[in-house]
């Protein structure tokens, strides 16, 4: 897994990545335990899932293994 500490945008979505070559074990993991608890996870299609707190949404690909800032 690896972190990114400045601002890169992904080709696929256009979205700011916050953590690549995870799984989506791993992207739960670092939501919570570095940003704030997860309260919600919802399938947008097979290989894509929102990731909701209480003040941010993160797109998880299952794709690529990136976990993306909305």
């Amino acid at each position: 897994m690896k972190v990114f500490t400045s601002a890169c945008l992904d080709n696929k979505h256009r979205l700011e990545c916050v953590l690549s070559e995870c799984s989506f074990n791993m992207a739960c993991d670092y939501v919570n335990r570095h940003i704030e608890s997860v309260k919600q996870v919802k399938s947008n299609n097979i290989n894509e899932y929102t990731i909701i707190t209480d003040n941010f949404r993160f797109l998880y690909d299952e794709e690529t293994g990136f976990l993306l800032k909305l």
